[in-house]
């Protein structure tokens, strides 16, 4: 994420990792972010976080996809 900004009239940009990721698994493009209070949440396709009710199983592949992407991201 970058954020274009002006500090004591001098123009900055400001680099900051993005909050969310997204993997492809069988198709589906799956999405998530950590909010600032460090909550994990599934994103529909509009943004919007998903119920729990639509998170897929324990054993689904997307949970691998994103320890990984903690384990990167330094999230864990």
């Amino acid at each position: 994420m970058t954020i274009h900004a002006t500090i004591a009239g001098n123009p900055c940009i400001v680099t900051l990792p993005d909050p969310g990721g997204q993997a492809r698994i069988r198709g589906r493009v799956w999405r998530w972010e950590y909010s600032t209070g460090g909550f994990f949440a599934l994103l529909r396709a509009d943004g919007e976080p998903m119920s729990l009710d639509a998170y897929p199983g324990e054993r689904h592949p997307l949970w691998r996809a994103v320890r990984r992407w903690e384990r990167r991201n330094g999230k864990r």
